[in-house]
């Protein structure tokens, strides 16, 4: 069987480590690599995370099998339409994002009815290890599929396995679903430590305090997305990320009230955040959710997308057979 090619658009941290993680796995893929940074496209082709680096990207996607865009949500409405005479008929496109619904929306106006898609998004903890390039960055990782509406299912089968060939770990979820839940956990998360560096920041006392800021502030401030980046996540999810905001200043209230107590209450909620956080935080460390784990999935052939292309893709494991688009959680 021939070599497959693979196309990575964006070479940051994901798309490098899913080069290095592809190039790993027993399926014989072919990487190329472009990124609008050149300093990336040498940073990948040193850790050997590609085979070959274009600086013209529709000659990194033309030959793909599969292309994975895995660039800021913000470039994505400039990108898709450039692409559109681009994509090798009956190809798979993965793109990631932490935002599915407006990109859901984009790639069902953009892309073309001869290539298949799925959205994804892995969910990196870096509790175990940094998040930074490596292999098995996405080793035993939650990596959630979001189907278009006309996905067929062979298309995410090929999307799920190729997933496990990643080590990661296939989580089915709604679009919507998705985004509320993502709002809670993570771009609320990085909203809340944008304000709290610029109350810091613009404060009178800030010229002394900078100088006793430490780790704390340091890790409470770290929102690890560019201004760009965060303005297009949080404007994407901005309905779900506002009412999370009206939550926050109800619970900011509730923790006034008990800093204005004698202290008992005030222990007693630290001591259930505490242990919730412990809770949250051993099965995050290994990535182990029990009580959701996913129904074991059983070992079938055919499939006429892994005819088309990515056949040691797809003889792997198969999808439990549903009558409807519920898939396994």
């Amino acid at each position: 069987m021939s070599e497959l090619t693979a196309a990575i658009v964006g070479l940051g941290t994901t798309g490098t480590s899913l080069g290095l993680a592809l190039k790993q796995a027993r399926a014989e893929f072919r990487v190329l690599g472009h990124d609008r940074d050149r300093s990336r496209l040498a940073v990948a082709s040193k850790l050997g995370a590609v085979d070959k680096t274009h600086w013209n990207l529709h000659r990194t996607v033309e030959p793909a099998d599969l292309t994975v865009l895995a660039v800021p949500g913000s470039e994505l409405p400039d990108l898709l339409p450039l692409l559109d005479e681009t994509w090798k008929p009956r190809s798979l496109v993965v793109i990631l994002t932490s935002a599915m619904q407006p990109v859901l929306a984009l790639a069902e106006e953009h892309l073309p009815e001869q290539v298949a898609w799925v959205l994804a998004n892995p969910v990196l903890t870096g509790i175990n290890a940094p998040v930074r390039e490596r292999e098995d960055l996405f080793k035993d990782v939650l990596f959630c599929l979001v189907p278009g509406r006309d996905t067929a299912p062979e298309t995410m089968q090929v999307a799920h396995n190729l997933i496990e060939h990643l080590g990661a770990k296939p989580h089915y979820v709604d679009a919507l679903e998705h985004d509320g839940l993502v709002a809670g956990v993570e771009h609320t998360a990085h909203l809340l430590a944008a304000a709290y560096m610029h109350a810091a920041a613009s404060g009178a006392g800030w010229s002394d305090a900078r100088k006793l800021a430490g780790r704390a502030f340091h890790q409470a401030t770290d929102s690890s997305l560019s201004p760009p980046h965060l303005q297009a996540t949080l404007l994407a999810n901005r309905e779900y990320v506002s009412t999370w905001l009206t939550i926050m200043q109800r619970e900011l209230a509730e923790w006034q009230q008990l800093l204005d107590g004698e202290g008992d209450e005030l222990l007693a909620r630290l001591e259930d955040q505490d242990e919730a956080r412990a809770r949250w935080l051993q099965g995050a460390s290994l990535q182990d959710w029990s009580e959701d784990r996913a129904p074991a999935v059983e070992t079938s052939a055919g499939g006429v997308m892994r005819q088309m292309f990515l056949g040691r893709l797809g003889s792997r494991r198969r999808l439990p057979q549903d009558d409807g688009a519920e898939k396994e959680r």
